[in-house]
């Protein structure tokens, strides 16, 4: 994923990689893009620097005011999405800190750009309103005999450039014969252009520990 920097003229390359042992941070702040009817596209700034010294709120509110003014218009999910994002932003941003750290180097930091091909955190956890949804879900596969156990589920952030961060729903047993009846279950709770992918825990793919490891198990009682 490439992407760049908000602030890197203000501070050298020294400067920030000095503050790694003095509490600096790398953080980046959420806005939407309204799509009526749908849940909005979110989007994530450039990377800011924060010196120890400093709030991360203080970047927040230009992107707060995105937000206000358009995130709005995505009726009816617009609201909801808009302040889930200024509590989001007004905590400090997503910190993505360990992130940078691990891909920076002076050439592209003086450009203003960053490569990341490493990462920390590959998934992340659904909001709680999706992990309810979820839950509605997984309780009824269930009931019904079609699942043995509840899945994890991971947000997949390690994507491509023009790719939205998806679903991935892992199961602990064979899913070829279901994976129909679960799809058809999911997308009676969420939208159909919301991307889930469906892989069995089983499967020695390339990120398996990452993924159990930082995804959530969906309690179903």
């Amino acid at each position: 994923m490439n992407t760049r920097f908000a602030n890197s003229s203000r501070y050298s390359f020294e400067e920030v990689m000095e503050a790694k042992t003095t509490g600096g941070r790398f953080v980046t702040y959420q806005w939407f893009l309204p799509l009526p009817l749908f849940s909005p596209v979110r989007r994530l700034s450039k990377i800011y620097f924060i010196p120890s010294e400093k709030s991360a709120s203080a970047h927040a509110r230009r992107f707060n005011l995105v937000s206000l003014i358009i995130g709005w218009w995505g009726l009816p999910w617009g609201p909801i999405y808009v302040f889930r994002s200024l509590k989001l932003n007004n905590s400090g941003g997503v910190d993505v800190t360990e992130d940078v750290y691990l891909n920076i180097d002076k050439r592209n930091y003086e450009a203003g750009k960053i490569q990341i091909t490493s990462t920390t955190t590959t998934y992340t956890h659904p909001s709680p309103s999706e992990i309810k949804e979820f839950k509605k879900v997984f309780k009824k596969l269930l009931k019904d005999g079609v699942i043995q156990n509840p899945p994890l589920i991971g947000i997949d952030m390690n994507t491509e450039d023009n790719e939205k961060p998806f679903f991935l729903i892992g199961f602990d047993q064979s899913i070829d014969e279901i994976k129909q009846t679960i799809t058809a279950a999911i997308y009676q709770r969420f939208y159909k252009h919301t991307r889930f992918e469906l892989i069995e825990l089983n499967d020695d793919f390339e990120t398996r520990d990452i993924f159990i490891s930082q995804a959530v198990r969906i309690e179903c009682e």
